[in-house]
C-alpha cells in the first residue's frame, strides 16, 4: 500500500523548536568556561557533556497537527524528521484517536485485539530506504470505541526501533487503518524528537 503525505488529508503541520542548538551550546560553553566572578570554576568538557546528558539538556524540535483526520484502508503519513542532526536521545508521542465505534465482533469490545486501527513508526535511512524490518506499532486504539483515546508513548535511545536511529536518519509516524469500513479518527498528534548535538 503507497503512503499518502498531509496534503492528500488536508493535515496543517506546525514544526516548533522547543530547545535549540544555541541554547543548548550556550549551556555547554557557560559550564565549559565557569565564572570566575561567581567562583565557578571551568569544567573539563567531557564532564559537561556527561551533566548535559544525566540533565536530559538535549536539543528538541516538535511536529504538531490539531487538523482532524480520518480514513478507511489508510497509510498516512503525518510527521517525518530527518535527516537528524545529532545523536536521537528519546521521541515523545501523543495522538488523539478511536475508530468507527462498531464492528460485527462484540467479543473485542473494549479491548485492543482485533483492531485495525493504529499508528507505526518507520526509520529511513540517508538512501530512503527502511531500516527495519517493518514499521512497529506505537499505539493501537480500543475496538469499537468512539471515544477519544490519548496515547501517549515515549522511547529513550536503548529502546526498540530507537536503537537503530542515528544521526543522518528519518523517523516516520504513520496512521493506519485496514480493511474495509474500518476507519481511524485523528483529532490531533504531537512527535517530539530529543537529540544531542
Amino acid at each position: 500500500m503507497d503512503i499518502s503525505d498531509q496534503r492528500e488529508y488536508g493535515a496543517v503541520v506546525e514544526t516548533f523548536v522547543k530547545r535549540s542548538r544555541r541554547t543548548v551550546a550556550a549551556l555547554e560553553k557557560a559550564l565549559t568556561n565557569g565564572n570566575p566572578a561567581e567562583n565557578l570554576p571551568p569544567l573539563p568538557s567531557d564532564v559537561v557533556l556527561k551533566i548535559l546528558d544525566s540533565a536530559e539538556y538535549w536539543c528538541c524540535v516538535e511536529k504538531r497537527c490539531e487538523s482532524s483526520i480520518r480514513g478507511q484502508n489508510m497509510n498516512f503519513r503525518i510527521f517525518r524528521f530527518g535527516p537528524i542532526p545529532g545523536q536521537p536521545k528519546r521521541i515523545e508521542l501523543r495522538v488523539e484517536s478511536h475508530d468507527q465505534g462498531w464492528s460485527s465482533y462484540p467479543h473485542d469490545h473494549g479491548t485492543k485485539r482485533g483492531s485495525f486501527t493504529w499508528g507505526e513508526v518507520d526509520v529511513i535511512d540517508g538512501n530512503g530506504r527502511s531500516k527495519l524490518g517493518g514499521r512497529p506499532r506505537v499505539f493501537t486504539n480500543i475496538h469499537a470505541d468512539s471515544d477519544w483515546q490519548i496515547h501517549d508513548v515515549s522511547f529513550d535511545h536503548d529502546q526498540g526501533f530507537m536503537r537503530v536511529l542515528g544521526q543522518g536518519d528519518s523517523v516516520e509516524l504513520c496512521l493506519r487503518s485496514m480493511c474495509p469500513l474500518w476507519e481511524i479518527f485523528v483529532r490531533s498528534a504531537r512527535m517530539a524528537l530529543y537529540f544531542q548535538q
